[in-house]
Parts: structure tokens; C-alpha cells; sequence
């Protein structure tokens, strides 16, 4: 799907038929939005995006690679279920809450910062995670929670009701984290340290 910086509007579901489709959409800098689940029933290959604006406000599900080239507004999770990694590299802003899955060693990356007053899981199993913005800079997070990871790195501070990781295999590091809700802080992994900016 392309267009000359015009919208592209998916007002209901999106999915692969009885073969897994790869979904490419190039809008230059109009806007792109899916408003009903993308991949629910069948799983798409790989969605790629390029918009001015993409807003997802359901669920993403495919077999390999998310990519969102523009910033963001993600109102639910996205799941890589076999091999491939997820990306925004423009400001990323939640309107639900958000659990964000890669399979293997498959990355999870943020281009820019993060808001909204959502809750964020992010899932990387043994791939890395990058950061390159604030969270939470401009509306504080919910609970941020880090369910695996290899390396984490978060470049600019976390701002969150809590900033929680629960298993890292590699090295995690964090700049400023500010959190203001009994969850706190609990960072758990093999090698836990300062980002070097």
C-alpha cells in the first residue's frame, strides 16, 4: 500500500488469508492507522510501516518482523511469535497499556522516547533492548517492566510508577530512573550499570 503522503486508514481487522502475507505500508507523511487487530486470526509475516503518524490501537500479531518508520501511538501488544525484531524510530506514545514480545534473539528498539500514563512490558527473550529516548519524560509510565532481555540499554532516564526487570542475561543499563508507586525499583539480572551516553 503507498501513497503520496496521503492517510491510509485500516478501519477493521487485518489479516493473512490461508497463506502468511508480508504487509507493507508506505504513506511518506500521512497518517496510518489500524484500528481493529492486525494478525488476530492469521498471523501476517511481516508488518512494515513508514507513516508521518502510525496509530495502532489493537493488537499486532505476526511471525517475523514489526517496523514502524515515524512515530507511534501504540494502544496494545504486539507479539513476534518465531523470528524477527520490533522497532519505532520515532517517539513512541501509549494509549493502552503494552506488552511488546520478540522470540529468540530477536531485538526490541526505540528509536526515541516514550509516553503516556500506560503500563509497558517489553518481552525480548534473548535478544537486546535499546532505548534511545527519555520514558516517561513529557507523562510518566505506568509500571515499566523488563520480563527477559540479553543487553538492556535505556540512553535517557525512566520515569515510571515502577521500573521493574525481572531476568537479564547480559548487561543492563540505566540512566536516571524516577518512580513514585510501592512496585519501586527491583532490578534483577547478570550485570546491572550506568549507561554511558
Amino acid at each position: 500500500f503507498t501513497t503520496s503522503n496521503d492517510n491510509v486508514t485500516f478501519s477493521s481487522t487485518l489479516d493473512s488469508d490461508d497463506t502468511a502475507r508480508a504487509v507493507t505500508v508506505a504513506a511518506g507523511t500521512g497518517t496510518v492507522t489500524f484500528t481493529g487487530a492486525v494478525g488476530g486470526t492469521d498471523d501476517l509475516t511481516t508488518l512494515t510501516v513508514t507513516g508521518g503518524t502510525i496509530t495502532q490501537t489493537s493488537t499486532v500479531e505476526t511471525t517475523g518482523a514489526v517496523l514502524y518508520t515515524g512515530a507511534a501511538s501504540i494502544g496494545g501488544n504486539v507479539t513476534v511469535a518465531t523470528s524477527g525484531a520490533f522497532e519505532v524510530t520515532g517517539a513512541a506514545t501509549l494509549t493502552g497499556d503494552a506488552t511488546i514480545t520478540t522470540a529468540n534473539d530477536s531485538n526490541i528498539t526505540f528509536g526515541s522516547t516514550i509516553d503516556g500514563g500506560q503500563a509497558l512490558t517489553l518481552v525480548a527473550a534473548a535478544g537486546d533492548i535499546s532505548i534511545t529516548g527519555a520514558v516517561g519524560g513529557t507523562t510518566r509510565l505506568g509500571a515499566f517492566t523488563v520480563t527477559s532481555v540479553a543487553d538492556f540499554t535505556a540512553s535517557a532516564g525512566i520515569t515510571a510508577t515502577s521500573v521493574v526487570q525481572t531476568a537479564g542475561s547480559g548487561t543492563s543499563s540505566f540512566q536516571v530512573l524516577n518512580t513514585n508507586a510501592s512496585g519501586g525499583i527491583d532490578l534483577t539480572g547478570t550485570k546491572i550499570g550506568r549507561a554511558h551516553v
